[in-house]
């Protein structure tokens, strides 16, 4: 099945939920067991991305405090894997080796904004991601950016943990490893 974006879900600066509803999707199609959710951010939640659309032209850059993609292992005795990212200007899918060198550009980045990898399977990000979206509140109440339409993303045991995927501890509670660029590169290229 191949989708286009417009085929998604998409609110834009919620890429969490944007990529739980692209997971969910793949999901029913049957691919789940190939899909691993990744948080990108470090202890200093500032990362720069390039080719994004909020950022302008593909030459430029913009910070965010994290972002969410989701990879797909394709072929896992050749190790192909695509990038699905609702925010990017690149394909969609696009191969992780083109991601990697034209979007996360780790010969760019100083020390302090170094990208960390928070590296999920999808199945358990569907199981035990939950959002009430309070973090997308400023202090006077208002959002910073307006929410999505539907219900926030819960489980039955949790109603927000997004913090959990976002920090780069390796003793947070969320699933998954923490993984350097060099280790995303050697487990996914």
């Amino acid at each position: 099945m191949e989708l286009k974006p417009e085929d998604c879900t998409y609110t834009s600066c919620y890429c969490e939920e944007n990529i739980w509803k692209l997971c969910k999707k793949l999901q029913s199609f049957g691919r789940v067991d190939a899909l691993n959710v990744i948080f990108i951010s470090n202890h200093n939640r500032m990362v720069p991305l390039w080719c994004q659309k909020s950022a302008g032209p593909p030459e430029f850059m913009v910070f965010w405090d994290y972002h969410v993609i989701l990879l797909e292992t394709l072929d896992k005795s050749s190790k192909e894997v695509v990038v699905w990212d609702l925010d990017t200007r690149l394909s969609f899918p696009v191969p992780f080796t083109q991601y990697a060198q034209k979007a996360l550009r780790p010969r760019s980045i100083p020390v302090q904004f170094e990208q960390l990898f928070r590296v999920v399977k999808g199945v358990d990000y569907l199981q035990t991601f939950a959002s009430d979206r309070s973090h997308m509140i400023k202090p006077n109440g208002l959002w910073m950016s307006p929410p999505p339409d539907y219900a926030p993303i819960e489980t039955k045991d949790c109603k927000n943990n997004i913090q959990e995927f976002i920090s780069m501890d390796p003793t947070a509670k969320a699933p998954g490893e923490i993984l350097t660029y060099q280790q995303m590169i050697e487990k996914f290229s």
